[in-house]
């Protein structure tokens, strides 16, 4: 006798086999926009723990100046430092970060920002192929022992390097 019907299991096994192959593929679409996402820095921060572990808020990371005196050494006096670009009439891709937070872009030659003694400062930026950027602090606030006036600091091409940490001089 041939061509009888199907038995039920044959039919719920069909579809539990299609359903399970949608699932695996709509899984592994899910999987590889997610890590695509990861490697923005805007919405990566968000899809990790590292934030979570570190004990750092995702607010306070990016170009946030009121962030930059949030991480701070609280109770500490707030002195300014004025750092002018000296080879260029602007670069605004060259940024000064304070501890780790962009405070100041470059986009105007003379910057002056504010900052207690422990503070770190970074100068980051400059594109490739435009050849190195040179810095000079023009003005520190009295009482104020690192960074000096005068002290010059030259950037290389898409590069980093400290100006220091901030310290007060001795009574």
């Amino acid at each position: 006798m041939g061509g009888g019907a199907a038995r039920p299991s044959a039919l719920w096994a069909a579809r539990l086999e299609s359903w399970l192959l949608r699932l695996a593929i709509i899984s592994l679409l899910l999987l590889v926009v997610i890590r695509g996402a990861a490697y923005n820095d805007e919405i990566g921060l968000y899809f990790g723990y590292g934030h979570w572990l570190e004990g750092v808020d995702p607010a306070l990371r990016g170009d946030d100046p009121a962030a930059a005196a949030y991480l701070s050494p609280a109770g500490a006096e707030v002195l300014t430092v004025s750092i002018m670009l000296v080879n260029r009439p602007a670069a605004p891709e060259a940024r000064l970060a304070i501890n780790g937070v962009t405070a100041a872009t470059f986009a105007d030659p003379h910057v002056t920002i504010q900052v207690r003694a422990g503070d770190e400062l970074w100068l980051h930026g400059g594109s490739p192929g435009d050849g190195p950027l040179v810095f000079r602090v023009v003005d520190a606030a009295p009482g104020l022992g690192w960074p000096r006036e005068g002290t010059q600091v030259v950037l290389p091409e898409a590069g980093a390097v400290p100006l220091g940490r901030v310290e007060r001089q001795p009574p």
